[in-house]
């Protein structure tokens, strides 16, 4: 029953202990929040470094196949120099022992 005709006054106010959880309650929200956000940054440079670390190995790859057809090529010249050289050779020393 009530005492003295009124009901107890509601109080709208929270406490201390309440007030201080919904602190730490809000403080752990943005926390997270920016941990979400480090996250995804680091995994968005980690990202970029690794497909900058492959266009590298790509354009490393086709380096070593430029360098290696050069290196091929001048081989297969240097070779038909040396088998003229000496096809010239032989030509003018058979030319000599025929006369």
């Amino acid at each position: 029953m009530r005492s003295g005709g009124r009901s107890a006054p509601v109080s709208l106010e929270l406490t201390d202990d309440e007030a201080s959880k919904n602190s730490m309650l809000q403080q752990n929200i943005e926390l997270r929040r920016r941990l979400d956000e480090e996250h995804s940054g680091y995994r968005r440079k980690l990202q970029t470094y690794q497909d900058e670390q492959q266009r590298q190995a790509q354009l490393v790859q086709k380096l070593q196949a430029k360098v290696s057809n050069q290196a091929i090529s001048q081989l297969v010249s240097a070779s038909h120099m040396l088998t003229y050289t000496s096809y010239k050779k032989s030509y003018s020393h058979a030319v000599c022992i025929s006369f």
